[in-house]
């Protein structure tokens, strides 16, 4: 998997693709190379047929939209 890590001592945010079993072991920071790296928590989303898919969870984006929005307000999607 394709893990997030953040450098501690220069700010940069960086991708690092490695073994689960390595995934929070500090990844060297590829611009600094300092090993003050922590890994950062992150989702992913994707669309696909007008549905939205986040964190492997399927949401109609029309039908969330009625269960949020008041009564006669509607919502441009």
């Amino acid at each position: 998997p394709i893990y997030e890590y953040y450098c501690q001592d220069c700010g940069k945010k960086f991708e690092v693709m490695r073994n689960f079993k390595d995934a929070d072991a500090p990844a060297p920071c590829e611009k600094c190379h300092s090993q003050h790296t922590s890994r950062v928590l992150s989702m992913f989303v994707a669309q696909s047929g007008g549905r939205s898919v986040a964190g492997g969870a399927v949401l109609v984006l029309p039908a969330l939209a009625a269960l949020v929005q008041p009564a006669g307000i509607s919502a441009v999607l």
